[in-house]
């Protein structure tokens, strides 16, 4: 799965929005018969297929309704989103017999990517962006320009890596967030009731990497929040 044009999230319980896309990959059994799930969608054709779409009100401040497509390509896959020109341009590349082992390795860090069952890469454009704010990214993580995640299940560990970013001054802005956070409860008579996420350490002047358990408990759910928001899927609660 994975999304791109981002607009921030808006008001208490909001959720990022964005044009996503997911390919779901049928298994030995076969193609599911997907009409039976979608018994009230609208059908249409497309290029010799079949495209369900249904409407969703949004749960987002906007209110706004979204639109939701899906289609079956063979007996191999089901591709959702809520783009259909996205869904569109994801049937043409699953149909075709283009050879996508190029554009897979020209993934920063692809070989260790490739090595994982569970794994994230997120490319942050700094040109040509609409609303530069929308990513969450320049403000806390400034010069970011890839985020990579993978999750080693044997040893039930998770590795997020930040490339590009400007590593020992995310690394001073978190200090200082962190003071002033303490600070601010010991004001108050407080002291902080929830374990802190792990902080991210400088490998080099341009990389930021951290790792965190998965070995369950809330913790490990803060981390695997935290890590969806950078990938762009925030939620603010």
């Amino acid at each position: 799965m994975g999304g791109k044009g981002f607009v921030p999230s808006e008001g208490e319980g909001a959720a990022q929005v964005s044009r996503f896309c997911y390919i779901v990959t049928f298994g030995v059994e076969g193609q599911p018969d997907f009409q039976k799930y979608a018994a009230k969608a609208h059908k249409t054709s497309m290029a010799g297929g079949t495209v369900w779409s249904w409407q969703v009100h949004s749960p987002d401040p906007r209110g706004q309704t979204v639109t939701y497509y899906a289609a079956q390509i063979r007996d191999s896959y089901l591709v959702v989103s809520n783009d259909l020109g996205e869904l569109q341009a994801i049937t043409r590349k699953l149909t075709s017999s283009g050879d996508f082992s190029t554009t897979l390795s020209g993934i920063r860090d692809w070989i260790i990517l490739g090595q994982h069952e569970y794994w994230g890469y997120r490319r942050v454009r700094h040109d040509g962006v609409v609303e530069k704010d929308a990513s969450r990214l320049e403000s806390t993580l400034p010069g970011a320009e890839t985020i990579i995640m993978f999750a080693d299940i044997k040893r039930k560990i998770a590795i997020v890596r930040v490339l590009g970013v400007h590593a020992n001054k995310v690394v001073e802005m978190t200090k200082q967030r962190d003071e002033q956070q303490r600070d601010a409860l010991k004001r108050l008579g407080l002291r902080q009731s929830f374990a802190a996420p792990q902080e991210f350490k400088a490998t080099d002047p341009r990389t930021l990497e951290k790792m965190f358990s998965l070995s369950g408990g809330e913790q490990s759910e803060g981390e695997i929040v935290t890590s969806m928001g950078l990938f762009g899927f925030e939620m603010i609660i």
